[in-house]
């Protein structure tokens, strides 16, 4: 059986209030566009302002170099079809990695507003509880 946790919006962090329910498988290999629950690292808390359990959407395995221009993803040069996102503001330009092994760079799906791997680098593999495998909305 999958364990259940009540989670927010990916990016949002995983609150009881205003939440939704999210089904988490705990062991799976980890693909690019998986959303994944993760344990913040210390670091999280110092440039968010919190830390605990966080939902968020995985675009960079280990090897790879993640780049945003123009607001478009590119992965090792490619760019990265992305239909989930809603249009909105444009998140800065960048460029990190290759993702070193045994991390995972992430991005929340809203860019503007997320804490994600542009602030405070690459997510240990290690501190990853699982992929979620269905959301239910309350």
């Amino acid at each position: 059986m999958e364990p259940t946790l009540h989670c927010a919006r990916p990016s949002a962090g995983c609150r009881a209030e205003e939440s939704d329910e999210i089904r988490v498988r705990e062991v799976r290999p980890i693909e690019r566009g998986d959303i994944v629950v993760f344990e913040s690292p210390k670091i999280t808390e110092e440039h968010c302002g919190s830390g605990g359990k966080y939902v968020i959407r995985v675009i960079g395995l280990p090897g790879e170099t993640v780049r945003l221009r123009d607001a478009s993803v590119f992965v090792d040069g490619a760019p990265l079809r992305e239909p989930y996102l809603k249009p909105g503001p444009l998140p800065p330009d960048g460029s990190w990695g290759p993702v070193p092994t045994g991390h995972l760079f992430i991005l929340g799906d809203n860019r503007p507003n997320a804490c994600d791997s542009r602030v405070w680098g690459m997510l240990p593999r290690a501190r990853v509880v699982g992929t979620v495998t269905e959301v239910i909305r309350p």
